[in-house]
């Protein structure tokens, strides 16, 4: 109990940062959608995987992406591949949908001594094993932050990773790793002709409240929590006694903030 209590304590005194993968952010000023995606991890991937010697292409579809893969390259390399979306929520006003990327990496096992040591030791001429080019790949992705309106928590979700194998893809290792992004489509209910911007909400969302403090979520995950301030006889508006933080008016689409009593911003507002 004393050891646990001991980590427990470690990992409290750590900074905040030790537990966030620092983002290489990409600003897209063209509309959302699948291929806008594709671009951007393609266009992010081309010149780290450039520089470890590694292959980039693009698939149409699962299938072809097996294709490709079963004429496997000389050097390791990767595939990626846009696997659908589909919707977010029951009622989709703002074309909120969930896309599926995939990235396939594979390499060659060469000529080994030991069969299976490539997998994980780096090889004698100091080539990276596999498992290292796979989670590099992994880690890369989940770097990678999307600066757009359109796309919700800005990066993309890991879902985890599986082999792939085949009597065409003996002679390398193929693994497959999946990712999810949150993002919005112009809806055509809304927005017939395409040309009014789809404005997605923000995922953060109020999902509790104690006598002190709302609980806030973001994508369903819990975030944190803001102060919470009731109305009283003497300040019917939460502005002229209380300290700290609260909420002084709302607007069509937001709610106005003060901070001790002045004036300080807004946060989204969300109708049930």
């Amino acid at each position: 109990m004393k050891t646990l209590l001991a980590l427990l304590g470690f990992l409290l005194a750590l900074p905040a940062q030790a537990f966030v993968l620092p983002h290489s952010g990409f600003l897209i000023p063209s509309p959302m959608d699948s291929a806008t995606l594709l671009r951007t991890v393609e266009d992010y991937l081309q010149p780290l995987l450039t520089a470890e010697k590694a292959l980039l292409s693009v698939a149409e579809t699962e299938e072809d992406a097996i294709e490709m893969l079963s004429n496997g390259p000389e050097r390791w390399r990767v595939i990626l591949t846009m696997d659908g979306d589909e919707a977010a929520e029951d009622l989709n006003p703002a074309g909120l949908v969930k896309g599926t990327l995939i990235a396939w990496v594979q390499a060659p096992k060469g000529m080994e001594a030991k069969p299976g040591k490539g997998l994980h030791r780096q090889s004698t001429g100091g080539a990276a094993s596999f498992m290292t080019r796979l989670h590099w790949v992994i880690k890369k992705i989940r770097r990678l932050e999307i600066i757009h309106e359109e796309v919700a928590c800005q990066a993309f979700e890991y879902k985890g990773w599986n082999w792939l194998r085949f009597e065409e893809t003996a002679a390398f290792r193929t693994a497959r790793a999946r990712f999810e992004i949150l993002f919005a489509h112009d809806d055509p209910a809304t927005d017939s002709e395409g040309t009014e911007p789809i404005v997605l909400p923000s995922a953060f969302r109020i999902t509790g409240a104690t006598p002190e403090f709302y609980t806030i979520a973001l994508s369903g995950a819990a975030h944190g929590r803001v102060p919470r301030f009731e109305a009283g006889f003497e300040d019917p508006t939460g502005t002229a006694t209380a300290t700290g933080y609260a909420l002084t008016s709302a607007e069509a689409t937001f709610y106005t903030v003060a901070l001790d009593g002045q004036p300080h911003g807004r946060i989204p507002r969300f109708e049930t």
